[in-house]
């Protein structure tokens, strides 16, 4: 018996059989090619741009396993132009209701913080645009003046009516930043059964440079000098009525002649300024307790007679009226109570507020002085006795029995909150 075969149903057969064994390594091999194309590099750095708002430059994208993408070179360019962050690599791992993204180096200065920050108020106040909960681990963050901070965790997490970012040390188990947004819940007549609030808390035990620190808070450009340096905590929270927290901490290396160049004024000297006790509600100042000291320096004449006379403090030696203030040292204890400021020389220096050549330069006034005194010495001269610019300006908007406007302590947000000065 013999089996009929025909030479074109072979050829068929042999090449379904070679076409279907060839299109999976084909397939295989176009999207191997795919995956390290520029087309395929520019559609992931479009989709990280839509989902952040910000403009991004990769160099090189690799897909080391499932699920996870591997950015080489990651840019941070700014609007016009420049770059503002530089990352080495950047992974993205993305889960069923999760973005897990790891960072190996960030080294924060003022514009990266900026750009970090309005993230975070991005992810909390846009519930509709960011719905899924995410997790940034940073191997090695550093800053100016300190290398290496350690691991750090940046965790937004949304879960039963708030929105949460935390920021902590990972390897000190230690919360950097707190921010929780409370949504807030509505009755059933269509009123307000929760109003929303904004809780935040920071501690910085290690100290942060003023422009980053500034820039965190939302701040303008510091007055304190760029070596300046700042440490301490901070809890606050906002409501209808406005923010109410506490602070306290240090700023040291602070810059006299930067701090009065603003009051155009001349002076030189090192300060350092710790906050014993600051405390404010519904957005005004309620007490306040600092202490003050400067090395070696001096002041320029008006401004010295300025300070002298709005404070009431009193000159304890005859000098030059033309001629600049010399002094060795300043200290001086300054305490905001019920409207008024209380300074006084620091306790176990009872020879006055400045010393020069081992005499008394300045002595503390006789008492307390209102606050609007303080508010009119951190005033352009130009300004009238009740403050209309510069800081003293700030300081009568926040001062103790008036009200403060929303936006007097923190910057805006996108939600009712922001519209009271929200993070």
């Amino acid at each position: 018996m013999f089996i009929e075969r025909s030479g074109a149903r072979i050829r068929r057969t042999r090449t379904t059989f070679l076409v279907a064994g060839m299109l999976p390594l084909v397939s295989l091999v176009g999207w191997a090619v795919w995956q390290r194309s520029a087309g395929h590099r520019e559609a992931v750095r479009g989709r990280w741009q839509q989902a952040l708002g910000l403009n991004l430059a990769i160099d090189r994208l690799e897909h080391p396993r499932p699920g996870v993408t591997r950015a080489c070179g990651v840019t941070v360019v700014a609007a016009g132009g420049g770059s503002v962050a530089e990352i080495p690599v950047v992974e993205v791992e993305s889960g069923a209701g999760e973005d897990r993204v790891r960072l190996d180096a960030v080294r924060l200065d003022a514009a990266t913080v900026r750009v970090i920050v309005e993230l975070g108020r991005e992810w909390l106040s846009r519930d509709a645009r960011h719905p899924r909960n995410c997790v940034i681990d940073v191997a090695d963050l550093s800053w100016p003046g300190r290398e290496a901070a350690g691991r750090v965790r940046i965790e937004c997490v949304a879960h039963a009516g708030t929105r949460a970012v935390r920021a902590s040390r990972v390897d000190r188990d230690q919360d950097l930043v707190r921010v929780v947004r409370h949504l807030g819940s509505a009755a059933e007549d269509g009123g307000d059964a929760g109003a929303e609030r904004l809780d935040v808390e920071a501690a910085f035990d290690e100290p942060l440079p003023i422009d980053v620190a500034m820039a965190l808070v939302g701040g303008g450009t510091a007055v304190f000098g760029t070596a300046a340096t700042v440490r301490g905590r901070c809890v606050a929270n906002c409501d209808e009525r406005g923010w109410a927290g506490s602070a306290s901490g240090r700023i040291e290396r602070v810059d006299l002649a930067r701090c009065v160049a603003p009051l155009a004024a001349a002076a030189a000297g090192d300060v350092t300024i710790d906050v014993e006790r600051l405390a404010w509600a519904d957005g005004r100042l309620v007490e306040g307790l600092a202490t003050c000291r400067i090395g070696a320096g001096w002041i320029d004449a008006a401004f010295f007679d300025r300070l002298a006379l709005a404070l009431g403090c009193r000159p304890a030696v005859a000098a030059d009226p033309g001629a600049n203030r010399r002094f060795d040292t300043v200290g001086c204890r300054l305490e905001v109570v019920g409207g008024q400021v209380a300074v006084a020389a620091l306790p176990g220096s009872p020879l006055g507020l400045a010393l020069v050549d081992g005499t008394t330069l300045l002595q503390p006034p006789a008492a307390p002085v209102p606050f609007e005194r303080l508010a009119w010495v951190l005033s352009p001269p130009t300004a009238d006795f009740v403050p209309a610019g510069g800081a003293g300006a700030w300081l009568m908007s926040i001062r103790p029995g008036a009200a403060a406007p929303r936006d007097a302590l923190l910057p805006s947000t996108g939600s009712a909150v922001r519209d009271r000065g929200g993070f």
